[in-house]
Order: structure tokens, then sequence, then C-alpha cells
């Protein structure tokens, strides 16, 4: 066990991969907005896809949100950041 545990973490490191651990950007900015999921099981909004860089970030929010609904049949909704 201990020579996976040795092995996957030397994997890891070589490989660069942080797998979200560590942000060393930041995750939104003011006017950014957040494509978020309903979820059941935790009874609250998690984060799916951050949209950014666009003149309307909300509208193309909306066009993403529309076609995660058609094709996942989930209860999504954009949140814009403050």
């Amino acid at each position: 066990m201990k020579l996976l545990i040795i092995t996957v973490t030397i994997i890891l490191i070589s490989f660069n991969v942080r797998a979200g651990f560590f942000h060393k950007t930041p995750v939104g900015k003011k006017n950014d907005v957040i494509l978020e999921i309903w979820s059941d099981i935790l009874n609250e909004w998690n984060e799916v896809i951050l949209i950014f860089g666009y003149d309307d970030n909300y509208e193309n929010c909306e066009i993403i949100k529309n076609y995660f609904v058609s094709r996942y049949n989930r209860k999504y909704r954009c949140s814009v950041i403050m």
C-alpha cells in the first residue's frame, strides 16, 4: 500500500497535477457568471462552469443552461459574481 501511494504521488508531481487543490488564479471576477446545478443530495447549488470574456456573459450562460436543461433534464441557474 505504501508503494502504491508513493508511486501515485510521484506520478502526480511529475505531471504537475493538482486536481484543483491549489488555485493560484482567481476563480471569478466581478461581472463573470457561474452556471450552477442543484444538488438534491446536498440541498445546495454547485458550481459547474465559469463564463467570462464575453460582452454579455449572462446571455451566453443562459444559452449553455438551456442546452444542459434539455440534454440532462436537471435544474440549472446562472449566477452573476458581484
